[in-house]
């Protein structure tokens, strides 16, 4: 499962809280963007193959990669 969102209270679940992460976790702060533009971006993080296992935060600047920790089991 790759979960995108808007909330970046995932992050402390799974960094802080020690959850089970997702195979990724897309953190978009394109609140104003386009559905389309976000979708694009989305697209060419998983065409890339760098998405899994990170929390990725989408910004209008670029992407910030955080690798989740050791022993986070996927969901």
């Amino acid at each position: 499962m790759i979960l995108l969102t808007y909330d970046r209270d995932f992050g402390d679940l799974i960094f802080n809280r020690g959850l089970p992460a997702p195979l990724a976790i897309l953190y978009t702060r394109l609140n104003r963007a386009e559905p389309e533009h976000i979708a694009e971006r989305v697209l060419a993080l998983l065409e890339a193959g760098v998405a899994t296992g990170h929390m990725i935060t989408i910004t209008k600047d670029g992407e910030r990669l955080k690798p989740f920790p050791l022993g986070a089991n996927n969901v």
